[in-house]
């Protein structure tokens, strides 16, 4: 039985949710993954952030001109699914491009910026194109345009605070380094000697 047109309408809204959820995460399982290599500092969470969103804007831009010259949900399907393998890639790529990176006579700057190029900005760019190309598609089974948009906008955007939750629950089910206590501890007893 072929879905209704408001069927396919929330189909697509659910998975522009996940693939923006998905990207979320990708952003964060980077700085995780990239954390032995090069740290975790304000260059490479910079870096993460703006290869993240520069391969996002790239990847709505290739796919709202995709979308213009007629994509379908076939194509829309095959971009998700390269999305999809180019996320395991990484951790395949992350092995063949970490000793290189690191051995390399490059500045402070440049290397977190090419690990980061290497292993995120395809996912991002492929994971970007879904958005508009889904939201072209509910335009064209008839939905009224002004709301399909800002209903795609939001789709994406709790897509990406909607992971923040899980990832909150994660960190306060963690261990604390057992210098946090120590330090809590002897700042406590120090207060409570001088009284302030």
């Amino acid at each position: 039985m072929p879905a209704t047109a408001s069927t396919r309408r929330a189909l697509y809204a659910l998975t522009i949710f996940l693939s923006s959820a998905g990207l979320m995460a990708l952003e964060i399982a980077a700085a995780r993954l990239l954390a032995p290599y090069i740290g975790v500092s304000l260059y490479s969470w910079t870096t993460i952030i703006g290869v993240v969103l520069g391969g996002l804007s790239l990847g709505n831009w290739l796919g709202g001109v995709w979308a213009y010259r007629g994509a379908g949900e076939t194509a829309a399907g095959l971009t998700l699914g390269a999305g999809a393998l180019a996320c395991l890639a990484v951790l395949l790529l992350l092995t063949l491009v970490a000793v290189p990176l690191q051995n390399s006579e490059l500045g402070l700057l440049t290397i977190p910026f090419l690990f980061v190029v290497a292993l995120f900005f395809l996912p991002s760019l492929l994971l970007g194109v879904v958005t508009p190309l889904l939201t072209t598609l509910a335009l064209r089974s008839g939905a009224r345009t002004g709301r399909t948009a800002a209903l795609a906008a939001d789709f994406q955007g709790s897509g990406k605070v909607g992971t923040a939750p899980p990832k909150m629950a994660c960190g306060a089910a963690r261990r604390r380094p057992a210098g946090w206590a120590g330090t809590r501890q002897r700042d406590s007893g120090e207060r409570a000697r001088t009284g302030a």
